[in-house]
């Protein structure tokens, strides 16, 4: 039997949830320390590091970290690391010793400190526009690593797909930016990726290097033509997956349709489809995003008031009956509201489908940006019910003032980020008495001042802003790893 995901082609610098795999564990020559020859990175080594310091970033960032000798430190788990990577917990406490005599990090008691590592490679780091020297990274979408459907994925394979990711999206860029290099025979998009700098690179064999993107190919996440001599790469990513990491058999492929229609309705309420798929973002938004109105669909350019096939569509529409009419509106609610929570989507079928994809628009964004400004992974989902009680505050206050919802983006824009700070908050809260059961007697001295830091960091809402808008980890803690 065959397992079944249906996948579309990457059209976006960031989809999901990602971790950032910093590109220094590719680029640079690690030695051992007492005899100064080459190593190799042990296996798994590098997705243990990117776990951890994605969560380092992340913690400090909302203030779960106790100074000790001038390092920040925070909570290491073991067990947690080994749950979401799908290996034993002794074969990350393996790599942790690894990465220990790299001097990558540094471990204490429980906790972990992660240091700018000393890179050499030009391509390791780049200056942002304040100055600062930061780690070049590439994204890794945390479904890879975490979602059961994706085990077979080797770590070698993971990080292939990151970095090949990358070179896709930038194709779309200069494909958008009126190059013509990046197109393949059939005239798609496509990216380059020589066999030689993927070896050099994942520092593995030829043969190797072919097992892992086999992996990809049989998992729908990459397809390659020939060009000339040169392989050409289109990079894919699932529409939906199962909830729960329940993956659907496909028994009889001529079934297949029926399969992914119930997959999909099963998967809306964990997993965000592709979002600009069912999403037409204004103008602005393409820019941002650095992509042109040939990669997906500019909404200015569907302007139906000066559209001549607009009036004939119009004509066609009254000769239909009202029940028809109703029909269309109904679907459009379902096409704009499929890929999100039942108690989201419940709520927003009172609006009409024009005020729907203006609403999701200004969530998913709001979402993005939050996530985006302090290193964290919320979703709509996380926060459903919370984002219906405060769209019905704005409604009643947009049915006093007679206002529409295109009046009230900036309220909904303002609302929707308001409710993801008080969660953060709650969420930080209820980590800092988790934190404190770690170490229960040995190392009581650390846990008292974690819970201590923790708690007096998060008592009241006033000090979110303090926490969140400080010198000290906007500059100093966040640029320590190039992640501010």
């Amino acid at each position: 039997m065959e397992k079944y995901i249906k996948n579309k082609v990457v059209t976006e610098q960031i989809s999901g949830e990602n971790f950032k795999y910093y590109k220094f564990l590719s680029y640079e020559v690690f030695t051992d320390k007492k005899t100064g020859k080459e190593i190799k990175f042990e296996k798994n080594a590098r997705i243990t590091y990117t776990l951890i310091v994605n969560q380092f970033a992340r913690l400090l960032k909302s203030g779960h970290f106790i100074t000790d000798e001038n390092n920040k430190y925070v909570r290491l788990d073991t067990k947690e690391l080994a749950k979401r990577t799908n290996i034993t917990e002794q074969t990350i406490k393996t790599k942790i010793k690894f990465l220990t005599k790299q001097n990558l990090i540094v471990v204490k008691d429980n906790l972990v400190h992660v240091p700018f590592p000393e890179v050499r490679d030009p391509r390791s780091t780049f200056v942002d526009k304040k100055g600062n020297v930061k780690l070049t990274y590439s994204l890794v979408p945390k479904y890879l690593i975490e979602h059961s459907y994706y085990k077979d994925l080797t770590e070698n394979s993971i990080i292939y797909y990151s970095l090949t990711r990358e070179r896709f999206i930038q194709s779309h860029i200069n494909n958008a930016n009126g190059s013509k290099k990046y197109v393949d025979i059939h005239g798609d998009t496509c990216c380059y990726f020589t066999n030689e700098e993927a070896q050099s690179l994942l520092a593995v064999s030829e043969n190797t290097l072919k097992k892992d993107r086999n992996l990809l190919y049989a998992k729908g996440l990459l397809k390659s033509t020939r060009n000339n001599k040169a392989l050409t790469y289109k990079v894919f990513e699932p529409i939906a997956l199962p909830v729960k990491n329940e993956v659907v058999e496909d028994e009889n492929k001529t079934s297949n349709d029926e399969n992914l229609e119930s997959l999909e309705a099963h998967a809306a309420s964990s997993f965000e489809k592709l979002r600009l798929e069912n999403l037409k973002v204004e103008v602005e938004e393409f820019e941002k995003l650095r992509l042109s109105n040939t990669v997906l669909s500019n909404t200015s350019n569907n302007n139906t008031s000066t559209n001549d096939m607009y009036d004939m569509y119009t004509e066609r529409v009254a000769d239909h009956s009202q029940q028809t009419n109703q029909s269309l509106e109904n679907d459009k609610k379902d096409n704009l509201l499929s890929s999100f929570s039942n108690t989201l989507a419940s709520y927003l079928k009172n609006f009409v489908s024009t005020d729907i994809k203006t609403i999701l628009g200004i969530l998913c964004n709001t979402k993005n940006e939050f996530n985006d400004n302090y290193s964290t992974d919320y979703t709509l989902e996380d926060i459903d019910y919370k984002l219906v009680k405060m769209l019905k505050r704005v409604r009643e206050k947009l049915s006093k003032t007679n206002e529409t919802v295109q009046q009230a983006t900036g309220l909904i824009k303002a609302s929707t980020k308001k409710e993801f700070k008080q969660y953060d908050i709650d969420l930080a809260k209820e980590k800092a008495e988790v934190f404190i059961d770690h170490e229960a007697t040995e190392h009581l001295d650390f846990a008292e001042q974690l819970k201590i830091n923790s708690i007096n960091a998060l008592k009241n809402k006033n000090n979110y802003k303090a926490v969140r808008d400080s010198s000290d980890f906007e500059e100093d803690v966040l640029d320590e790893l190039g992640v501010g």
